[in-house]
């Protein structure tokens, strides 16, 4: 896992990034990050870890703000209904 947040941290060479886009990555059974393909630009945010259970979904840091958080829910509501 902190291979792969230490990733988020690199710029991928892609295009520029919205303030609010979130890429999502499976880093264990039921566990994922999503974080921002291009975190070194404004707003810096931080990233959200989410644990998919058998009953419900833990989310840890809803990020910095509501459009941000509303791209996560849209995020975990493509892994699960739940």
């Amino acid at each position: 896992m902190a291979s792969w947040l230490l990733g988020c941290a690199i710029a991928s060479g892609q295009s520029p990034s919205g303030p609010f886009d979130i890429e999502v990555q499976k880093v264990a059974e039921g566990v994922f990050v999503a974080c921002r393909p291009d975190p070194i630009r404004s707003p810096v945010s931080g990233n959200v870890t989410f644990i998919v259970t058998e009953k419900d979904v833990i989310v840890v840091d809803a990020t910095i703000a509501p459009m941000a958080a509303r791209r996560v829910i849209a995020e975990i509501e493509k892994i699960t209904d739940k």
